[in-house]
């Protein structure tokens, strides 16, 4: 009797099979996570570098490249202004659009806080989704100790962006702290975000174009994050050895996008996926899918495995979770870093409202109840046509020690200029 033996399906699907993607890399930090990524591993993917500075651009291997300058910046940059970004962008949405083109899903990378990725991304992200394509934005927050600034403009443009794409993986800078020890320098802190980063990206690159044999398809990521606006959040593990389900599971939840698995308590839908050889058992799918199921009960699970050779005694898991666009986290955020600017300001805004209305003319030329007069406390509103130029209610200040006054020509200096002469104002 002849047994028909399991063959796994081959590892890459063709090049037919897999989604027409483009990864756009904007800014320096933007480009920088972009470069991360090779052209080998990416093959098929198209590459796009877009800046405000010819520097960044003269360092990427991207095939398309787009400077956004005007004549007004003189190869200046945005100078950190997102409104600058923005405004370049809008006025080149013709060649944004073209690079857009024939794109199914989009990747848009970058870091916020600053002046290109932070006003260039949403007038993309909306151009993207205009032309049909799916947008997944994949950006970086700064660290605290960059400023209130600057963690402002990030948490504003953090909202302008997940309003316009169909979903975000946000990485707080600020989440690495405790991987970093005194002695981490500046440039690993930052490289150990970049790499995070990247390697988000990377996980979502085999979900999309393995072949698997418990599949995830386009179609499946499509149905999860299009016209939801989703807040995504992205982790990946891997472990290996006869215990490497929990361990993976456990290196999973200690992940810095996705602390202590807590967060998946608010998720709507989670993607799990599962690579390993052709050793991966049914007790070690059962044992991540029960556990990963366990933080997020409300949430639809959608798991898929992919098996090669290739992945010898390693097991790699890879979740997304996409959490309803509600902005809780980030509002709380931009309340935490406003609050102390707005009781700073505060105060000087109180020093010069007046307390009582200034008069519109002097008190002895109109009668309380004619009509338009303020009354003391009042501050209702009148047209322009109504006002009149009146006496400001000025006290006479001391002249100084000698008490003498300033006489030129018969003529009090100390006194307005306008008052001397009777000029109106008006």
């Amino acid at each position: 009797m002849q047994t028909n033996e399991f063959t796994p399906p081959a590892d890459p699907s063709t090049p037919e099979q897999a989604p027409r993607i483009k990864i756009f890399g904007l800014g320096g930090a933007g480009i920088k996570v972009m470069e991360l990524l090779s052209a080998s591993e990416f093959a098929g993917a198209g590459r796009v570098a877009i800046a405000t500075e010819a520097a960044s651009l003269a360092v990427t291997t991207a095939s398309e490249k787009l400077l956004l300058e005007t004549r007004e910046l003189r190869g200046l940059g945005t100078g950190g202004d997102p409104e600058r970004g923005r405004v370049l962008a809008e006025e080149q949405t013709d060649q944004l659009r073209a690079l857009c083109q024939d794109a199914e899903m989009i990747f848009i990378v970058t870091a916020l806080g600053g002046g290109a990725g932070t006003g260039i991304s949403p007038v993309l992200a909306r151009i993207a989704r205009d032309s049909g394509a799916l947008v997944l934005a994949f950006v970086i927050t700064p660290f605290k100790c960059e400023g209130s600034l600057r963690n402002q403009m990030a948490m504003e443009g953090l909202e302008r962006l997940r309003n316009k794409c169909d979903g975000l993986i946000c990485l707080p800078n600020e989440c690495l702290s405790k991987m970093l020890t005194s002695q981490t320098s500046v440039l690993v802190a930052f490289e150990m975000g970049n790499r995070l980063l990247a390697d988000a990206i990377r996980g979502i690159w085999r979900l999309l174009i393995r072949k698997g044999l418990i599949e995830i398809t386009f179609a499946d990521l499509a149905s999860v994050l299009r016209n939801q606006h989703a807040h995504c959040m992205f982790a990946v593990a891997e472990a290996s050895g006869p215990n490497r389900a929990d361990l993976a599971v456990s290196r999973l939840f200690e992940h810095p996008m996705l602390p202590g698995g807590d967060a998946l308590s608010r998720s709507e839908t989670v993607l799990v996926s599962l690579t390993a050889g052709p050793d991966l058992s049914m007790a070690e799918l059962s044992t991540i899918s029960s556990q990963i199921t366990s933080r997020c009960p409300a949430a639809r699970v959608v798991v898929g495995a992919a098996v090669g050779s290739d992945f010898g005694d390693c097991l790699g898991v890879t979740i997304i979770a996409s959490c309803p666009a509600d902005g809780e986290g980030e509002q709380i955020q931009i309340e935490r870093i406003t609050r102390p600017i707005q009781q700073a300001v505060e105060p000087v805004i109180r020093m010069v409202e007046p307390t009582q209305p200034i008069p519109l003319e002097a008190p002895a030329t109109r009668s309380s109840s004619e009509p338009g007069t303020a009354k003391p406390g009042s501050r209702t509103k009148k047209s322009h046509s109504q006002l009149q130029q009146g006496q400001l209610p000025l006290q006479i200040v001391s002249k100084g020690g000698f008490g003498e006054p300033t006489i030129h020509r018969g003529e009090d200096l100390d006194i307005p200029t306008y008052i001397r002469r009777g000029v109106s104002l008006n």
